[in-house]
C-alpha cells in the first residue's frame, strides 16, 4: 500500500544557504539504508513569469508573497500528497532571472519531498485574498528555517553578487549582463542597494515573521557554519 510522501520544507532569507542545505539533506536522505525515493524542488518555479510580474506592476516585489502563483503551488502539493504520478514542476533559471517556458522537473511519487523557498512557512494569514483555504504550510510534515543575523546575510549576498559578476554575468543571455563590467566598488554599492530595497523589506515583512513556525531552526554564524539548533518539541 502506497503512503503519502513525507514533505520537508526549508525556508530562510535570500543568501542564507537554503539551497545548499536542501541539497545536502537530499543526498543524506537518499543514502539511508532503506534507499527512499527523494525529490527536491524549489518554489522559484512557481513565481509568475517576468512578463506577468511586469504586467501586474510588481516586478520590484519579486520573491514577495504576491509574486507567486500560490494556487498552482498548492495544487501541486495536493497532487503529490494524493500520489499522482509524474507531476510537472516549472523550472526557474537564475541565469535569465525568469521561469523557463515549457521546461519542467518531474516529481514521480517520491517517498520524501524536500521543498525549498522563502515562502514555504507562510499560511493563509500571509495571503488575505485566499484566507480560510488550505495553504502551503498545511502540506508540510516537518519544517526547517535557516537563520542568520542580517549583517551576515548582507555580506553573503554581496559576496555572491560579486562572484556572479565575475562569471555568470558575463554571459550575454544573463539578465544581469549589464553589470558584468561594472567596477567592483559600484557593484558592491548596487548589491547593497538591492538588498535594502528588496531583500531587507521581504525579510522583515514576510520571511522573518514565519521563523517561529518552523519545527527546526538552524542558526548560522559569520562563517556560514551552524552555531545553534533549536528544535520545537
Amino acid at each position: 500500500m502506497e503512503t503519502a510522501p513525507f514533505i520537508i520544507s526549508i525556508s530562510g532569507s535570500v543568501s542564507v544557504g537554503k539551497t545548499t542545505t536542501a541539497r545536502l539533506l537530499h543526498e543524506l536522505l537518499k543514502a539511508w539504508p532503506s534507499k527512499p525515493k527523494v525529490s527536491l524542488i524549489t518554489t522559484d518555479g512557481f513565481l509568475y513569469p517576468n512578463a506577468e510580474l511586469e504586467k501586474r506592476g510588481i516586478m520590484n516585489q519579486k520573491g514577495f508573497p504576491v509574486s507567486y502563483d500560490v494556487k498552482r503551488l498548492m495544487k501541486f502539493l495536493c497532487q503529490v500528497k494524493d500520489g499522482i504520478p509524474k507531476l510537472k514542476v516549472p523550472v526557474y533559471s537564475h541565469l535569465t532571472y525568469d521561469v523557463v517556458p515549457d521546461k519542467f522537473t518531474i516529481v514521480d511519487r517520491p517517498d520524501i519531498l524536500i521543498i525549498e523557498g522563502v515562502n514555504v512557512l507562510q499560511n493563509g494569514a500571509d495571503y488575505p485574498e485566499i484566507r480560510n483555504r488550505v495553504f502551503i504550510s498545511d502540506f508540510i510534515d516537518f519544517s526547517i528555517y535557516v537563520d542568520a543575523e542580517e549583517e551576515y546575510l548582507i555580506k553573503w549576498y554581496v559576496d555572491r553578487f560579486l562572484k556572479l559578476r565575475e562569471n555568470t554575468f558575463d554571459d550575454p543571455s544573463c539578465y544581469f549582463h549589464r553589470y558584468a563590467h561594472m567596477p567592483e566598488s559600484e557593484a558592491i554599492s548596487l548589491a547593497k542597494m538591492i538588498w535594502q530595497a528588496v531583500n531587507h523589506v521581504n525579510l522583515i515583512k514576510n520571511i522573518l515573521p514565519c521563523r517561529n513556525r518552523a519545527n527546526l531552526i538552524l542558526r548560522k554564524g559569520a562563517e556560514h557554519k551552524i552555531e545553534s539548533i533549536l528544535l520545537r518539541k
